[in-house]
């Protein structure tokens, strides 16, 4: 069996105001070619398909559209959707069942049934190979929210220093998988693989702080690799956006069957060198036979000019430099490399005029400016922005969080303390679970 991976889409994702569909356009249409020319049996999208909870009219029409040309063109695929942080459970769910009978799989959220217990058997999917015969089962985990953290209580013999929430979260979460994994294991015959997709963090992954949303507290609590058992041959991960086989926090090498995809297109100017790809993975029977990465074609390029900041004076010259674009050629404006520009400036330097010389050196240039980046003098290798350089759209709240701490600190340095800041990233994240679910709820359920 072929089983080709997939995730963090983003569709209607927005770059400092630009919109990317004509990317994403082009990705689509690249993938339903791969599944095409690359016989696959099943596609599995690991969440984050769209960049908000409420994705514009025309980012759903994208998805719809590829599930439709997926199916047209390759009628025996099987697709299988579940839900990421980014995504509103309810909206992806809201098609699953007239999906389900065209071999569409779609888990928004944790499946429930009537009295509220897991519903084990909608999230165990079996998977077919070219001949119609099941060829494995997968393990389908949607991102998990407050609401979906059981309570459990604190482990026996775990680290004093550990807060026994941690514990308990931990060892719950634990519990929602081990059930999911077991279910599988009563369904699978000899010959047969275990297979998971799950949207999370696990511990050892490189995460990409511009874009990607801080999930399960904030990213303080990192599920651990051993959380996918070892007799699963493959398991494919969305959340972090950098193509990653995972290397557990304990040292041992890199697990070759447990991988992110990564997103298909850069979604911030820190993953420009980030190798987009999906990934091609295939099935001897119960075992992985072999793992092999496509590299996604890059439909519009993301340039920093210098990739390191600059005084003006050496930075103006490198972007009379890039190309120009020849007379009349308006029309190639939504193919411009979108540009980001990093200028450092000396203690008490005043530039006034700082945007206007920098437009007057791009005139004519084959680049669109997005942003331009100045990190405060002590931070001479950052690409943060300074306060008045930052759009309040392009911050995390965490990120304001910290500026409004130091601000009323009267200290421009002062570090938020380890507990205030954990509330706050549980706060974060039952917010925003209750904005895209229309409940809140915290840890083991709790209203």
């Amino acid at each position: 069996m072929r089983l080709l991976h997939t995730s963090d889409w983003h569709l209607g994702h927005r770059l400092h105001g630009v919109l990317r569909e004509r990317e994403h356009a082009r990705f689509l249409r690249w993938l339903v070619d791969q599944c095409v020319s690359e016989a696959v049996d099943a596609l599995v999208i690991a969440g984050d398909v769209f960049d908000t909870a409420n994705p514009p009219a025309e980012a759903q029409r994208a998805y719809y559209q590829f599930l439709a040309a997926c199916l047209r063109r390759r009628p025996q695929l099987q697709i299988v959707v579940i839900g990421g942080n980014h995504d509103s459970p309810a909206r992806l769910d809201a098609a699953a069942e007239v999906l389900r009978p065209l071999r569409v799989h779609i888990l928004g959220g944790l499946p429930r049934d009537e009295v509220g217990a897991l519903d084990k058997e909608r999230s165990t999917i079996p998977l077919h190979d070219h001949t119609g015969a099941v060829a494995a089962w997968l393990v389908a985990v949607p991102y998990l929210r407050p609401i979906d953290w059981p309570a459990a209580p604190p482990i026996e013999g775990a680290a004093a220093s550990e807060p026994a929430t941690t514990r308990q979260l931990l060892a719950g979460l634990r519990g929602v998988y081990d059930q999911l994994f077991a279910r599988a294991r009563l369904q699978k015959r000899p010959g047969q693989a275990l297979i998971a997709a799950g949207h999370c963090l696990l511990a050892g992954g490189a995460v990409s702080l511009d874009s990607e949303r801080r999930i399960q507290l904030g990213n303080s609590l990192p599920l651990p690799c051993d959380i996918f058992p070892s007799d699963f041959a493959y398991v494919a991960l969305g959340h972090l956006h950098k193509a990653q086989q995972l290397s557990p926090a304990d040292g041992a090498s890199a697990s070759a069957h447990i991988r992110y995809s990564g997103s298909p297109i850069p979604l911030s100017f820190a993953e420009i060198d980030y190798p987009h790809q999906v990934v091609l993975v295939d099935f001897d029977g119960e075992n992985l036979r072999e793992v092999r990465p496509i590299l996604v074609p890059r439909s519009r390029p993301l340039l920093c000019v210098p990739p390191q900041p600059l005084p003006l004076d050496e930075v103006l010259p490198l972007l009379r430099a890039l190309p120009r674009s020849e007379p009349g050629a308006e029309k190639e404006r939504a193919e411009r490399p979108l540009l980001e520009v990093r200028v450092r400036l000396t203690p008490g330097e005043l530039r006034p005029n700082l945007r206007p010389e920098i437009e007057e050196a791009l005139t004519g240039a084959r680049a669109q400016l997005l942003r331009i980046v100045c990190p405060p003098p002590t931070e001479s290798n950052s690409a943060a922005l300074t306060d008045a350089e930052t759009p309040l759209l392009d911050l995390q709240p965490e990120d304001v969080f910290v500026r409004l701490f130091q601000r009323a600190s009267d200290d421009p340095a002062a570090i938020v303390p380890a507990p205030q800041m954990a509330l706050f990233r549980q706060l974060v994240e039952q917010v925003e679970s209750g904005l895209e679910d229309g409940a809140s709820a915290g840890p083991g359920g709790a209203p």
